[in-house]
């Protein structure tokens, strides 16, 4: 399959959305001062002990404390107000704090290096290829890995040298957090992750990939580095388009609005709808409608196998976590829910974050878990709507902001007067004002025009108008 790759970069928001053969498969959204937190290493102190779950809650310098599970690294000596080097395995949530561990791990691209153990491995999900049968012995004889590394899936025997290239610079960034803890004050970050780009590309990026697409220019060259360094034979994939607009990025408009939209439609009619309630996400499907022309048993197969495939890419696009129930429209015939769990088995098989998976009841619903490590779409950009009493939820306020920033760069060819008009809502009006000041007056800036806003009470929260030209 053909892979392609687009990172669009603005100065509020990093979005990336990666294709295999012209579908969607991965979507990641990274707001400026929001950025992810995974698999970043603090030195902090534990703040409170719980031996009823068998854990503690850690002082990182975060907003909550972490949660450490009582696992072989943390024995039952450790005391409250102890000093400990933790990694963050779960983000924060709005209600709950990050999960951090001591099995600290630094991750490349064909290597994972544990400065704390004993081993030289493959990955469990690693595959023998043609050309790769002796693979794990001589990766058990690269002197440079020192016992303390997993060779990851795609690492390739051809690959020693940039293997042995990339184990020294992941030990050596051990020695540089070693050498911080010594001096750190408690509780400090020691180790921030590669940006949002480069772990896009150390992770996704396929032998497959024709083309990555990216429009900053800064960005390019550190992805560049980072292929030349790592990847080499993927270097030439690399392009630039100073375009806000890539080529070829209005065929995909579609696939991608579908991610934030709360029904999908199938193309055999039906739909799925999701939901999410405080304790899961609830997917719905629905047949449209059926006009008696096939055989009902045929019709409900088609949609609801239709409907497994597609709720499985959209929990991977949108980055759902946690328990999951789906309600299929109802089978009468065990045949046609052994065909959609085998749909569903088969989609998981492609997601390794989905954990158990129930099987389809007589009623038609179907219960899984997906491991959630860092927020979802719908986390980032939405939240519950006050009309509503917040039955609903609509896109949050800083998402209509960074909305109307990406609009007006969009227009930048049409302020014959260097002023732009934004009519709002009173509290998008104020986030402008306010927090994302700065952003905004750098826009204006970098576009030498004049941006004003003006709050309209009768305005919904999600409106806004954008005026390029002002009439006397």
């Amino acid at each position: 399959m053909t892979q392609e790759i687009i990172i669009r970069v603005s100065p509020w928001e990093t979005r990336a959305f990666v294709f295999e053969s012209g579908t969607l498969t991965d979507v990641f959204l990274e707001q400026v001062g929001k950025g992810s937190l995974l698999g970043n290493i603090y030195i902090g102190k534990i703040a409170r002990i719980l031996p009823a779950l068998e854990g503690a809650f850690v002082d990182i310098g975060l907003e909550k404390n972490a949660f450490i599970k009582n696992d072989s690294f943390l024995g039952n000596s450790n005391r409250i107000g102890d000093q400990i080097v933790v990694q963050i395995i779960s983000e924060p949530t709005k209600k709950k704090g990050a999960k951090v561990t001591q099995d600290i791990s630094i991750v490349g691209r064909h290597l994972v290096y544990h400065p704390q153990k004993d081993l030289v491995a493959l990955s469990e999900t690693y595959h023998v290829l043609p050309g790769q049968k002796q693979f794990g012995k001589e990766f058990d004889n690269i002197e440079e890995l020192e016992h303390n590394f997993i060779a990851r899936t795609g690492a390739k025997l051809n690959d020693l040298i940039l293997i042995q290239k990339e184990a020294k610079s992941l030990r050596q960034n051990w020695v540089s957090i070693s050498s911080r803890i010594k001096e750190a004050k408690i509780p400090e970050l020691l180790f921030e992750d590669r940006s949002m780009p480069i772990r896009i590309i150390r992770e996704c990026l396929r032998e497959s990939a024709s083309s990555v697409w990216v429009n900053d220019k800064r960005t390019f060259s550190e992805i560049k580095k980072f292929l030349s360094e790592f990847i080499p034979n993927l270097e030439n994939c690399l392009k630039f388009s100073a375009r806000p607009k890539f080529i070829g990025f209005q065929g995909y408009e579609r696939q991608i609005e579908s991610v934030f939209a709360r029904k999908i439609g199938l193309s055999g009619g039906g739909q799925i709808v999701i939901d999410h309630t405080e304790a899961m996400t609830v997917i719905d499907v629905n047949s449209g409608s059926f006009n008696g022309n096939e055989d009902r048993k045929v019709f409900v197969r088609k949609i609801n196998l239709q409907a497994a495939e597609e709720i499985m890419r959209q929990l991977r696009l949108r980055n759902i976590g946690g328990l999951i129930a789906v309600d299929f429209i109802n089978m009468e015939d065990i045949e046609s829910r052994k065909r959609v769990r085998d749909a569903i088995e088969r989609a998981r098989s492609r997601d390794k974050k989905v954990g158990r998976v129930s099987e389809i009841s007589e009623f038609g619903v179907i219960e899984m878990s997906r491991r959630g490590e860092s927020r979802s779409l719908d986390e980032i950009c939405r939240e519950s709507c006050d009309a509503c009493g917040g039955a609903g939820y609509i896109k949050t306020s800083r998402s209509i902001c960074l909305e109307i920033f990406d609009e007006i760069l969009d227009k930048k060819k049409r302020y014959r007067e260097k002023i732009c008009l934004v009519s709002t809502s009173r509290s998008v009006a104020n986030l402008i004002e306010g927090e994302l000041r700065p952003l905004s007056a750098a826009l204006s800036a970098s576009l030498d025009i004049v941006i004003k806003v003006k709050a309209q009470s009768h305005f919904k929260p999600h409106e806004y108008h954008i005026a390029t030209e002002l009439f006397r």
